[in-house]
């Protein structure tokens, strides 16, 4: 054996006592363990979590809105319609159709939201629906 193998620690050097490799290659050195990746965050709140949110399950569904869109958002369109709406009782999707939760909390608060059909949001306009949950 060269002097260059001698110093490489991982090369077993032949003996009586080692079992006989068919290829005649170096074995590889062990490895340290991977870490484990951090774990993922959870998934954002679900529909059924907007329509629970107001506690009696009537929603109003908004379809059109940009990709960039946020709660505060989406209140601040209901502002004439639903003084006081909370950023919490909205829920954005963020899917390519631009699609929004809204959590009302009566029928007459369905009917004043859906007063806001067809209504301007920036440069679009949305289109309102009625929904119930049903978990």
């Amino acid at each position: 054996m060269s002097d260059a193998e001698d110093s490489v620690p991982w090369k077993r050097q032949r003996g009586d006592d080692d079992e006989d490799d068919s290829d005649g290659e170096a074995s590889v050195p062990p490895q340290a363990p991977v870490p484990m990746p951090a774990p993922v965050a959870a998934p954002p709140p679900t529909a059924a979590a907007a329509v629970s949110a107001g506690g009696s399950g009537l929603c109003a569904a908004l379809r059109g809105l940009p990709w960039n869109t946020a709660p505060e958002d989406v209140a601040a369109f209901f502002a004439g319609a639903l003084p006081g709406l909370s950023p919490a009782s909205c829920l954005v999707l963020h899917n390519p159709t631009g699609e929004a939760l809204v959590a009302l909390r009566s029928a007459s608060e369905v009917a004043a939201a859906l007063t806001r059909n067809k209504a301007a949001f920036g440069k679009r306009w949305v289109r309102l629906l009625r929904t119930e949950g049903r978990g």
